[in-house]
């Protein structure tokens, strides 16, 4: 996605929904995310940050029936900076 507004929350980006519907064959390798798929899609914020957590059903994914994922945007300038905050901050259970 392109977004053209500088450092946007994501709530900028889209709706729960919207972004769901960008982004589903990325969380299930493969298919789209049908009404039905969705189990649960939830609004919440932590350390400052809107995250949107979706809880799937979608026994046609390549990544398995049971999907779980969490979206938040990120203010990353160069590799280095995106390096650090994958492996020290954005990954992570919740």
């Amino acid at each position: 996605m392109l977004i053209a507004k500088k450092n946007p929350a994501l709530s900028d980006v889209g709706s729960s929904r919207s972004i769901l519907d960008a982004i589903s064959p990325a969380i299930t390798g493969s298919v789209a995310i049908e009404d039905e798929d969705i189990v649960r899609i939830e609004d919440s914020a932590r350390d400052d940050r809107l995250f949107y957590e979706y809880e799937l059903v979608t026994p046609y994914a390549q990544t398995g029936a049971h999907n779980l994922a969490a979206v938040c945007t990120s203010l990353v300038s160069n590799l280095l900076d995106w390096a650090h905050l994958f492996f020290t901050e954005d990954f992570r259970i919740i």
